[in-house]
């Protein structure tokens, strides 16, 4: 495996981290500007962050299976 590989995976990895930790920010803010308590904002805000979190790794496992299949012949 070449170091290509590593980077792109790594960079990858922190993009999808990124993108759910941004969703569950936002989905928090957006739940206080409907005027929700605190907690149950921040339970809105962690579940949108495990579910973008699931999302994220679905797609990867699709995308690694499809190339697996694509590579293999």
């Amino acid at each position: 495996m070449s170091l290509g590989y590593v980077l792109l995976g790594s960079v990858c990895v922190v993009v999808g981290l990124l993108v759910a930790v941004l969703v569950g920010v936002a989905a928090g803010g957006l739940a206080r500007l409907a005027r929700v308590g605190w907690p149950q904002a921040i339970v809105q805000g962690a579940l949108a962050f495990a579910g973008s979190l699931t999302l994220f790794a679905v797609v990867a496992t699709a995308i690694a299976a499809g190339l697996g299949l694509v590579l293999r012949r």
